[in-house]
């Protein structure tokens, strides 16, 4: 599940405990620390959907800087800095979103000690959420050892995934019913999957967290749009047991806030591809490494030339 100490030279252990401890924000601590010293032409950003569904490795100088329960917010936080301090001459931005995204925020959920955990170091930044003290989190910035070692442990290979963790092995239904997705019977999916999609539609409650949103949104798409950064957005697929239970309400809004923005955007649900079976799902809504290949790959042929 993580990176093995036995794997590296003794002296490296503490650096390994490290990056265990610290794996979410080392990942895209390092992504930033590529996209300065690479010639990078585009960038993803969203919360797991994108992490899970997208394999970077396949793009064109693309990096990934998505995160688990990462929002919007941060997602804007990401592309700012990958485009002001970026080597390269960036073209494309792909915004990943789930159909409820404009109603999440990390910094309101139960989830907000991931604030202070990953983007506090990041971008000095908790938004809404208290900030909480890690005593050790910062020896990334302070040992050149530390800082060397996980870079180029993430420069050998720029995806999430990988020696140190396996999507299958970590995900929350394995986890669960020790079965893939394939393996549960019709009930397990439909009844996993209406859970996923109770606790996502109890979003829709979130009106201020949507006004932020839509502002952000456009804040974002704005700031691309004025660097000659082309926005494309995409709703990454999830299972059908998923989509009949999400309210439906959700796509019908994410479309009008896009549709009014007085920006030219390219969009794709890629769920109306209707090309994704029950073989290419980790879960209710993630995409296994067969999916995420099949997707990137679609993604590839639709905007691979768009510049």
């Amino acid at each position: 599940m993580y990176l093995m100490r036995e794997l590296v030279d003794e002296k490296y252990r503490k650096y390994v405990d490290y990056l265990n401890d610290y794996y979410d924000y080392c990942y895209l601590e390092s992504m930033h620390y590529i996209n300065q010293n690479r010639n990078i032409h585009a960038f993803i950003t969203g919360l797991s959907y994108g992490l899970v569904g997208i394999e970077a490795k396949r793009m064109d100088n693309t990096l990934n800087f998505c995160m688990h329960s990462q929002d919007l917010y941060y997602d804007y936080l990401h592309a700012k800095y990958a485009v002001l301090n970026g080597k390269g001459n960036i073209r494309k931005c792909y915004i990943t979103l789930a159909y409820y995204s404009f109603f999440y925020d990390l910094s309101l959920c139960r989830n907000k000690g991931r604030c202070s955990y990953i983007y506090e170091p990041l971008f000095q930044d908790c938004h809404h959420a208290e900030r909480m003290i890690f005593e050790d989190r910062d020896l990334i910035g302070e040992d050149e050892t530390c800082k060397r070692f996980v870079h180029e442990f993430f420069i050998g290979d720029i995806s999430y995934y990988g020696v140190a963790l396996d999507r299958e092995m970590i995900s929350e239904l394995y986890l669960t019913y020790r079965k893939s997705w394939q393996e549960l019977t019709q009930k397990e999916r439909d009844e996993t999957a209406s859970e996923a999609a109770i606790k996502h539609n109890r979003h829709i409650m979130h009106k201020e967290t949507f006004k932020e949103n839509v502002q952000i949104i456009e804040d974002y798409i704005k700031f691309l749009v004025q660097r000659n950064v082309r926005p494309i957005v995409l709703v990454m697929p999830f299972s059908e047991e998923y989509r009949k239970s999400v309210l439906k309400e959700y796509k019908e809004i994410l479309l009008h806030v896009l549709e009014v923005l007085p920006y030219q955007i390219d969009f794709l649900d890629l769920n109306d591809l209707e090309v994704f079976e029950r073989e290419d799902f980790l879960d209710a809504t993630h995409l296994n490494a067969d999916g995420a290949v099949k997707a990137t790959d679609l993604i590839n042929e639709i905007f691979g030339g768009l510049s």
